[in-house]
């Protein structure tokens, strides 16, 4: 990251890459929050640790909360995982929804509840993520997105 004037929020940080992830961030400066699932799992040295069940739709206030008092997040690396059973020839719409409340749900830059009652949600998530980013620049997206689906 080597900007100290950024957070960088690294879930499931608490094992395997997100771990090594969490720590190579906080190795370089700037702030990293470490999400984990359970008290008990470790940390990198330099990351605020917050536990949280990424299913549970108000984990991003937790999230957030542990950011307070660091540089402003910047940086998501959605790395948390659900290891379910599965295999060919069975699929479970249940076991499709829990991953995709992990992978996706919970990970909002903006709380879902801001989302919801926002007049332009892409806006405020930008706004939010990288308010140095030009409105106008909406626009060409939109047209290359456009003009690549057309082809």
């Amino acid at each position: 990251m080597n900007n100290p004037a950024r957070t960088a929020i690294v879930t499931g940080a608490g094992k395997r890459v997100g771990a090594e992830i969490a720590g190579a961030l906080a190795e370089r400066g700037g702030g990293v929050v470490a999400h984990v699932r359970r008290p008990e799992d470790a940390i990198p040295a330099g990351a605020a640790k917050v536990v949280a069940d990424l299913a549970d739709l108000g984990c991003a206030d937790a999230i957030f909360a542990a950011a307070e008092g660091l540089p402003p997040p910047r940086l998501l690396v959605n790395n948390a995982a659900r290891f379910a059973h599965d295999g060919f020839g069975g699929f479970d719409p249940d076991e499709l929804e829990a991953d995709m409340a992990v992978a996706i749900t919970a990970v909002s830059i903006v709380p879902w509840q801001e989302l919801a009652t926002a007049p332009a949600p892409l806006r405020s998530v930008i706004e939010r993520a990288a308010p140095w980013f030009p409105a106008i620049g909406f626009t060409f997206i939109t047209i290359a997105a456009v003009a690549n689906t057309a082809l």
